[in-house]
């Protein structure tokens, strides 16, 4: 899809809210920010949406797999955790190729059920 739609990894990973990384027992998602209340308002969301499903989570404002449930993914998925880590540079060169400059990009880790 990429060589018709040059955005298509942008509209997988956030308009589509597809992540990063979904298996079984994991979602990862990049986390775009300008500024802390930016990301403490992304990080709301994510607590409100884990909160009532009893899901464990984390996030950070910059990109690394740190905390439990992100350390967990790395360890039973350690080819996408790499994938994902080295990712980052062409992720948000690209979003900010059609959001404007400026940004972080954060990462949040789903434990799923």
């Amino acid at each position: 899809m990429e060589n018709y739609v040059p955005e298509i990894d942008l509209v997988q990973v956030f308009d589509n809210e597809l992540g990063l990384a979904i298996t079984e027992n994991f979602l990862i998602s990049p986390i775009p920010h300008k500024t802390e209340e930016e990301y403490a308002g992304l990080e709301r969301l994510y607590a409100d949406l884990a909160a009532p499903l009893g899901l464990d989570w984390d996030a950070a404002p910059t990109w690394g797999l740190e905390g439990a449930v992100g350390e967990a993914f790395a360890l039973s998925e350690p080819a996408a955790a790499s994938a994902i880590m080295e990712s980052q540079d062409h992720l948000l060169k690209r979003y900010e190729r059609f959001e404007g400059a400026g940004y972080g990009m954060g990462l949040a880790a789903v434990r799923l059920r």
